[in-house]
């Protein structure tokens, strides 16, 4: 596996509604020993490569599955552009939990979350740092 692949979720028993969904390896997280993805729907998942299967696109063809893993932890939530967060488990910066702001735009180089904050000041997060309100 390698950062850019195009990936789909399977054998996923916690959250089989994920299974079949798509997105792109973002970078291995090798403190979680797990996979980053951003799925198709712009949210962010941790994965296990078990629960990742890679496809490949063919002219023509659509795609075809051509490696499969299984079950897995799944990171939330499902954040999306626009969407009002509030930062939630920072531990480096404490002081910035519980402020609110809106999603702006993912960055895939740092795969984070730009938000303008309420206060006018812009983050980059993590997705597993922001919960929907």
């Amino acid at each position: 596996l390698s950062v850019g692949m195009r990936i789909e979720v399977t054998g996923l028993e916690a959250r089989p509604e994920l299974n079949g969904q798509q997105g792109e390896l973002v970078e291995w997280v090798e403190s979680e020993e797990r996979w980053r993805v951003r799925m198709d729907d712009g949210s962010g998942k941790l994965l296990k490569q078990r629960s990742i299967k890679v496809v490949i696109l063919e002219e023509g063809l659509g795609v075809l599955p051509t490696r499969a893993m299984s079950d897995s932890y799944v990171a939330e939530p499902s954040i999306a552009q626009s969407c009002r967060v509030r930062i939630a488990g920072l531990t480096a910066q404490p002081h910035l939990n519980g402020q609110l702001g809106t999603v702006m735009e993912w960055d895939d180089a740092e795969a984070r979350w730009r938000v303008r904050m309420d206060d006018g000041s812009g983050k980059m997060l993590r997705p597993t740092n922001l919960e929907l309100v």
